[in-house]
């Protein structure tokens, strides 16, 4: 139910001024490249899509559909850790029942992707707190925290945040 919303949205909403802006950077060559709102992953996603769909909102705002799929699995991956069936609903429903989250994942911005790839980064970085001899978990957490920040350059303090913790883990192992 809440992809289908998701892709109603990103089907019927028309573009708002953000993503107009976003749509110049890459199909007119705007000299906003280098500014904040240019949301680089989106960007690079997104110009080939605009080569093969035109002027589709719809199908520039595709990546962040297919984004919203891994962020509803690792929102399941995040309740099964959980025994109680009750905690896994709760968590489910913390996790996707807030409206104005999901609209980001029916934009054509890097907001949603950023979500994504951050509830990934967390996910495994638990992972790895939980068992520090697991080395796939380091670079899982790294790799999605990297791609939150180039979905969204505020997530660099993220990216930064997990690194640390990612050296805090692994330090504490060989003590």
């Amino acid at each position: 139910a809440l992809f289908v919303f998701v892709l109603i949205r990103a089907w019927v909403v028309p573009f708002s001024h953000d993503e107009c802006q976003s749509y110049t950077i890459f199909a007119e060559g705007s000299e906003q490249v280098n500014t904040a709102n240019n949301h680089w992953l989106y960007t690079w996603l997104a110009k080939p899509l605009y080569q093969l769909f035109g002027e589709s909102e719809f199908a520039l705002r595709f990546p962040n559909l297919l984004i919203f799929a891994l962020y509803l699995v690792y929102c399941f991956k995040w309740a099964i850790k959980f025994k109680n069936f009750e905690v896994q609903f709760l968590t489910v429903v913390l996790l996707t029942a807030f409206p104005f989250m999901l609209d980001f994942f029916s934009m054509m911005r890097g907001y949603g992707m950023s979500f994504s790839f951050a509830l990934a980064a967390l996910y495994h970085l638990v992972a790895l707190a939980e068992d520090r001899e697991d080395k796939k978990q380091v670079e899982k957490a790294l790799y999605f925290s990297l791609l939150a920040v180039l979905a969204n350059f505020t997530m660099l303090i993220f990216y930064c945040a997990v690194a640390g913790m990612v050296s805090i883990l692994l330090l504490q192992q060989y003590k």
